[in-house]
Formats: structure tokens, sequence, C-alpha cells
């Protein structure tokens, strides 16, 4: 695999630093969960691949990261979802310029079981030499995903966004910062519905 030619200066530095001769393969895909491919910026193959390893025992589960709503405030969050559900319910998180890796590492070392981890591709490198320090936590690590980005998104940005919208975050309920296929569309639902 190599640089796509006409790519921009950042996504280039971030393929060479972090993709460029790792891979022998590329495959481009999405879920045929046809709700799914509109809910997820992957569309869908990202959930619908940890949902499965969850369903068939090859996993215990997934540590993602979620966005809660806390005091007002959008705040990113590790999460370990469980079962196949509460994986489909975390699409379209955002994944962000909180403590990912020790919510990850938090998780490892207290939690008996095999995990499929996701993250931005800087917090699985830094995850990586992490595990070679630590055999116990990396018997615990399944299938690893990072997310393609060309940045992780400030929490400013987000509330940012909230006031050009005019949003008051004491009436949301839930916050999807990509959803529907890539790159997504941000999605809020206040308390109302």
């Amino acid at each position: 695999m190599t640089a796509l030619p006409n790519s921009g200066g950042a996504s280039k530095r971030l393929f060479k630093k972090f993709y460029s001769e790792s891979f022998k393969q590329l495959i481009i895909g999405y879920t045929l969960e046809t709700s799914l491919q509109r809910r997820c910026a992957s569309g869908g193959l990202v959930s619908t691949l940890l949902a499965e390893r969850i369903s068939s025992g090859v996993s215990s589960g997934a540590i993602l990261a979620r966005v809660a709503i806390d005091d007002g405030e959008p705040k990113p969050h590790t999460f370990l979802a469980l079962t196949p559900e509460e994986v489909h319910e975390s699409s379209g998180s955002i994944y962000s310029d909180f403590h990912h890796i020790e919510g990850v590492k938090d998780i490892l070392s207290t939690i008996d079981g095999v995990f499929d981890i996701v993250a931005l591709p800087c917090q699985i490198r830094a995850l990586r030499k992490a595990f070679e320090l630590n055999e116990q936590m990396q018997k615990k690590v399944g299938l690893m995903i990072g997310l393609w980005c060309g940045h992780a998104t400030d929490r400013a940005l987000i509330i940012d966004f909230l006031r050009k919208w005019k949003v008051d975050p004491n009436r949301i309920e839930t916050i999807k910062y990509r959803s529907g296929h890539w790159r997504g569309n941000t999605e809020i639902t206040l308390k109302n519905g």
C-alpha cells in the first residue's frame, strides 16, 4: 500500500507515520444492516464487527469511547461494551482529547477477559508500547481498531457547535459526533425527544 498521491498534508503525514508499509491488504466495506449504515460514520463496519465478536464469544467486550452529557457539557469517556446492543448504542461516538489510553489500561487491569479496543491511531500506538511492558495486560487484548482521523477533535469545538446551533447543553439527552456514512453528521437528541 502506498500513500495516496493527492492526499492532504496532514493525512499524508499520518499515513507515513502510522500506516506506511504496515498492511499486506486493504479491504473497504460496510455492514449489510441498513439501519447501522445510516447511523454509523464507518458504514457500520466497526460496530458490526465488534458486536459479532462479542456474540460469538471471540471477545468478552469492546473498549470504546462514548460521549455523556454531564452538568450540561459533553464529556467523552472510556466505556466497556459487554453486549452487541451496548456496542450499537456507542456508534457515532467521538474519540477526542480525553484520557482514553488510561481508561483502556484501567479496564484491562481490573477486569478479566479478552477485549477489543477502538481508539485513534496515535492512542493505539501508545497502547501497544504500554502492552509491550505489561504481559498480563497484553494477554487481554483482542482486536485493536484505529479509527482514521486527521486530528483529535477538541471538546471546545463541540461546545462551539452547540453555541452556533443555539442548543442549550442542559437540554441534551445524547450527542453523536459522527452519524451516517463517513464523515457523518452530528446528531443531537434533546430531552423532549
